[in-house]
């Protein structure tokens, strides 16, 4: 028995996203990604429970807070998830 909730399904993806505050934003490698949130790769150095515009060259631009860090790793949580067609969409373009 697992001593956590399965998790939705994460896919592992190879995507440059734009990331950051507004006015100050940056490119971040995306590893993988969810419905839910993503994790990326940034050289900058990211707060705790910033919140960030998060956008790819596949999406509109998308209000994340970052959830957890191991530097240069980071974990984000979207403020509106992806429907799963919309993340299909944005797999297969």
């Amino acid at each position: 028995r697992r001593p956590w909730p399965k998790r939705p399904v994460r896919l592992k993806v190879n995507l440059t996203a734009t990331f950051g505050p507004e006015n100050d934003e940056f490119a971040v490698a995306v590893h993988n990604i969810s419905q839910q949130g993503a994790s990326i790769k940034s050289k900058k150095i990211l707060m705790m429970d910033e919140w960030v515009r998060f956008q790819t060259d596949r999406t509109a631009p998308i209000y994340a807070k970052v959830r957890w860090r191991r530097h240069p790793q980071y974990g984000i949580v979207f403020e509106q998830p992806f429907q799963l067609d919309e993340l299909a969409r944005l797999l297969t373009l």
